[in-house]
């Protein structure tokens, strides 16, 4: 089973998942269904379940002075007012349920507040609003709520631990125990499970600023190097293969547009929320080709009980399409659906579409690529190049490197230009996303 999931904030001040003041929850839910996202990483606070498991939406809103976002859930979601935060909490988990989106339940703060700072109080076991029995407790009830719910497949033991306090002596203490009690009221084993959850946003690292005043090759390839080094150690200091949980922060459209909004953040009501895939009153989603540009990362690419030989599905990242050979046997970007193009790659490096006997050549600068069934020339030897690796680069025959490109923003037609930025040069800031190409391995039809 592959997770695709979005992540549905209900650890703030509210405790109350976001949106429900702006539309009725079953739209919200059939939304996020009708999406292709199978599963939501629903989070929590702790105090919630510790401390405040009594306590009534409609007391803490009023407590906030929170109005105008007491009328909104008046209007679209009434019922939850009079429930207590888990209450509401549960009617989230069981519309989710009933539309068939599995969760993953997400202990992202103690204290409900906006995450994350290292001077929040919630960064470590034993911060100050960190303590690491209460942590246990809430962990504990929590599994004990939604054991016998199907669809809550993952429960996350906590968000982003950080912070001055960090060592690995403690954490490793802390979170052995927080796995064993999530499996005792599982009453299951706990085997030889392994799992890590990678965070990677734009300031994550002291140099997040590169990520724009450095070139976009450089700062991917680095990227996908630590992420390559990091599984590589895991795979082979570890027993049990780990399974990796990734977290993104996409900004898919520009600080510019409407994105879906919080109830109250840091003390300002109504802050929209960049990385959100819905516009600001929950509505729709305001990047209508989100489904469509992760669509591959939504397919199970590799099936361990297929019997199928391995091919490659040559991707186009930008657009979430794939490289199809028409009936002309001409190249163009398109949905990766059932009819999708297979290729291969031979010693030689040249690519060829399964089933035949052509491989893919160049031509020349601006010009499509053909299949042709002449594969001993420069033009027919594809190399994945640049930092990023997302580059299919040939010869045009006479020294310089072409690279597919799409045609334009309104084409579908691949051709073939000269590469951008793919040398390690800091002053090449051009945008290469729309000659990134990768060829992606699957044995499934």
């Amino acid at each position: 089973m592959k997770l695709t999931c979005v992540n549905w904030p209900t650890h703030l001040e509210v405790m109350l998942a976001e949106g429900l003041d702006k539309q009725p929850l079953k739209d919200i839910v059939s939304l996020i269904a009708q999406t292709g996202i199978n599963c939501v990483r629903l989070t929590w606070a702790t105090f919630m379940f510790t401390r405040y498991s009594n306590v009534t939406v409609e007391a803490t809103m009023s407590s906030l002075n929170l109005t105008a976002v007491m009328a909104g859930v008046t209007k679209y979601n009434p019922f939850v007012l009079k429930k207590t935060h888990i209450e509401a909490y549960d009617a989230v988990v069981n519309e989710l349920a009933v539309n068939k989106i599995m969760m993953v339940i997400d202990n992202h703060v103690s204290e409900p507040k906006w995450c994350c700072s290292d001077n929040d109080g919630n960064t470590f076991f034993g911060d100050t609003q960190f303590d690491p029995q209460e942590w246990l407790q809430g962990l504990s009830l929590v599994a004990k709520r939604y054991r016998g719910n199907s669809q809550v497949v993952g429960l996350s033991l906590r968000n982003e631990l950080r912070g001055r306090l960090q060592n690995e002596e403690t954490w490793r203490k802390y979170v052995t125990q927080g796995a064993t009690t999530i499996h005792e009221p599982l009453m299951i084993n706990l085997d030889n499970k392994l799992v890590y959850e990678v965070h990677e946003y734009p300031w994550s690292k002291q140099d997040a600023g590169n990520w724009v005043s450095q070139p976009v090759n450089q700062i991917c390839g680095n990227n996908n190097r630590e992420l390559d080094d990091k599984a590589s150690f895991l795979m082979s200091s570890q027993t049990p293969t780990p399974l990796f949980l990734t977290e993104f922060g996409i900004d898919l459209n520009g600080k510019n547009e409407p994105h879906n909004s919080y109830y109250i953040r840091q003390g300002t009501l109504g802050v929209e929320e960049v990385f959100g895939i819905l516009d600001y009153n929950w509505k729709q989603l305001r990047y209508p080709q989100f489904p469509q540009r992760f669509q591959l990362l939504k397919r199970i690419n590799q099936d361990p009980n297929s019997k199928n030989m391995q091919y490659y599905i040559m991707f186009h990242p930008l657009t979430g399409q794939c490289v199809q050979a028409n009936n002309k046997n001409e190249l163009e970007v398109d949905d990766c659906g059932n009819q999708i193009s297979q290729w291969s790659q031979d010693a030689n490096s040249r690519i060829r579409l399964t089933g035949s006997s052509m491989c893919l050549k160049a031509v020349g600068e601006g010009l499509p690529p053909t299949l042709s069934n002449e594969c001993t020339s420069q033009q027919t030897s594809w190399k994945s190049v640049s930092q990023s690796g997302l580059h299919l680069a040939t010869s045009d025959g006479n020294g310089q490197q072409l690279c597919l490109d799409r045609e334009s923003f309104n084409s579908s037609k691949i051709v073939t230009r000269k590469c951008i930025c793919i040398q390690d040069d800091p002053k090449c800031l051009d945008d290469p996303q729309n000659q990134w190409f990768k060829l992606v391995s699957t044995n499934v039809k």
